[in-house]
């Protein structure tokens, strides 16, 4: 069986504000991304797709982000590395160089004319 390259399992994500109100953003988000296949994010506005891939490289800021449960794991030469566990520096290493991310605007992020890869 073809072994997940990305495995969210479970994941709970909490916001909280300064006078103390809790927002329950994420609730039990579980899927895999296979390499070489296609993982799409369906939703509405406000439905936690962004807060969701943000979340695989710890991008929210932490507070007021809080992850309750779950597990992000990044399987990568017979290594598993959960993102909501690993250090600093850990991460850092991890972030541009295994795992990177375009963002929603991919013409501010991408040059047409240079080849990616």
């Amino acid at each position: 069986m073809n072994h997940p390259l990305l495995s969210i399992r479970g994941l709970n994500l909490h916001f909280h504000d300064d006078e103390g109100a809790d927002f329950h953003a994420l609730k039990d988000v579980s899927f895999d991304v296979f390499r070489g296949g296609i993982t799409a994010v369906v939703g509405e506005s406000g439905s936690g797709k962004s807060v969701t891939a943000l979340s695989v490289l710890r991008l929210l800021p932490s507070p007021p982000a809080r992850y309750e449960t779950g597990q992000i794991l990044f399987y990568d030469n017979g290594e598993t590395a959960d993102t909501l566990t690993l250090q600093p520096r850990e991460l850092q290493r991890l972030r541009g160089n295994r795992i990177s991310m375009i963002f929603q605007e991919p013409m501010s992020s991408l040059n047409p004319l240079k080849k990616c890869g």
